[in-house]
């Protein structure tokens, strides 16, 4: 057993090994502990094609898809898009009604799964579309969601700061409170918005802050994240120390809460109320949502939350 002359050079013990020059580097298998991965990286992966039967999804691409179709917007196209690829929500799904959901669950029309009023949208000049209608009353919403909401069709509820809105098949009706009109802002106001459609000039743009709709946009989103399926439990989600323009005293302190009622993948209720701000309660607003992130990976800046205020 001669030492290696390296060996001697550094007055090392000589131990005999067989070289690997020329070899590469050894590939060595590593596997990560679970606990070690973060709850953010899994909501994110989690996020990512994992969700082709969430129905409140289902709901707000086919919501898109007519909208953007009526008004004519490549961009509101685009997103709807955006958030079926990322959630493995195929087009036969959204158009045919190819989904997992039953006939009382997808579309108002009796054996028609389909988006069977899209043709006509699809055919019909911007200057033809109709995407709204007559003022929305409380008696016209169903009694167990007005019961799920607190809400009875009395005289009492005029004095609330109350905002609701129907969705249908691509157009929308909204209710405003008498206290609502007197202090934000009137129907009319909102109605005329809403058929106008202009740019910086939305219904949302009429009473939210800046600084707010991002905020309120992550509540829609919520919400809509809440019904993964047909009979989930609509949860109302509270928006607290926001900003909104008033009639009468300008920018004011509130808080909000925010519900949804989806009928059926045509058809749905949102109502938001509006509350002076409690001064003794928390100031803050909803946090920001790594879910959201994820499903709406791939979208610039931030109009994922302009499309989400397209709801409104």
């Amino acid at each position: 057993n001669i030492p290696c002359t390296r060996c001697v050079h550094l007055s090392l013990k000589c131990a005999r090994h067989e070289s690997r020059q020329g070899q590469g580097p050894k590939k060595r298998k590593s596997k990560k502990d679970a606990a070690m991965v973060s709850e953010e990286s899994v909501v994110r992966l989690s996020a990512n094609k994992k969700w082709p039967h969430h129905y409140g999804f289902h709901f707000v691409i086919r919501h898109w898809v007519a909208i953007a179709v009526s008004r004519r917007s490549f961009s509101l196209l685009k997103m709807a898009s955006a958030l079926a690829e990322n959630t493995g929500i195929t087009m036969d799904m959204v158009l045919s009604g190819e989904n997992m959901f039953d006939d009382a669950h997808v579309s108002h029309k009796r054996g028609d799964r389909t988006m069977h009023y899209l043709p006509d949208i699809i055919l019909k000049p911007i200057r033809e579309q109709q995407t709204s209608g007559d003022p929305l009353q409380l008696s016209e919403i169903p009694t167990h969601i007005l019961k799920d909401w607190k809400m009875e069709v009395t005289t009492a509820e005029t004095q609330r700061w109350i905002f609701c809105r129907e969705i249908r098949c691509g157009s929308s009706r909204f209710f405003l409170s008498e206290a609502f009109q007197k202090d934000i802002i009137s129907w009319e106001k909102v109605q005329q918005a809403w058929e106008e459609n202009k740019q910086g000039q939305e219904v949302k743009d009429l009473w939210m802050s800046a600084a707010g709709k991002p905020q309120f946009a992550k509540c829609l989103f919520q919400l809509f994240r809440h019904y993964e399926r047909p009979d989930a439990t609509s949860k109302p989600v509270e928006l607290l120390g926001t900003k909104i323009h008033t009639a009468s005293t300008g920018e004011k302190h509130v808080d909000c809460t925010l519900c949804l009622h989806i009928v059926n993948l045509d058809h749905a209720f949102l109502k938001i109320e509006i509350m002076n701000h409690d001064a003794t309660g928390p100031d803050a607003v909803v946090d920001d949502d790594t879910f959201l992130l994820g499903i709406m990976q791939g979208i610039e800046d931030n109009s994922e939350f302009e499309a989400l205020l397209g709801i409104l």
